[in-house]
């Protein structure tokens, strides 16, 4: 299954890559009949033939590492001070007060990738007003 925002699923980069190598069709003339631009039809034909079939199957985007990630024992340390002491993403970032020990874009991220879909937010919730 193609991820949603691609112009070509695997079927299309098949019929694609089967015009330029079977039928003989120009890469450029291939590339504007089934409406990619001509570096993409290049990339697919290339993948194509460096890998055959599962040289067009979709790709993870996810980066293969990741140098300025967080430890995992400071992700750790993060999510246990704001579990003890309900603080919010601004108090954390302010640390001790002195400076500022994290950026605060960071620690969402740390929340949301850190922990499971389930764990994410779970204050005791308040007692509905009458």
């Amino acid at each position: 299954m193609a991820h949603r925002k691609a112009k070509l699923p695997v079927l299309g980069r098949q019929l694609l890559v089967d015009r330029i190598t079977v039928d003989g069709m120009a890469v450029a003339h291939a590339a504007d009949v089934v409406g990619v631009s001509r570096q993409t039809a290049w990339k697919w034909l290339l993948r194509y033939e460096a890998e055959g079939e599962t040289g067009l199957e979709d790709r993870s985007s996810r980066p293969a590492h990741s140098p300025r990630a967080l430890p995992q024992a400071q992700v750790e340390a993060i999510l246990a001070t704001r579990r003890e002491h309900r603080f919010g993403p601004h108090r954390l970032a302010r640390g001790d007060g002195q400076k500022q020990v994290l950026e605060l874009s960071t620690l969402p991220r740390v929340e949301n990738v850190a922990l499971a879909p389930s764990q994410v937010h779970q204050w005791p919730q308040r007692a509905a007003r009458r």
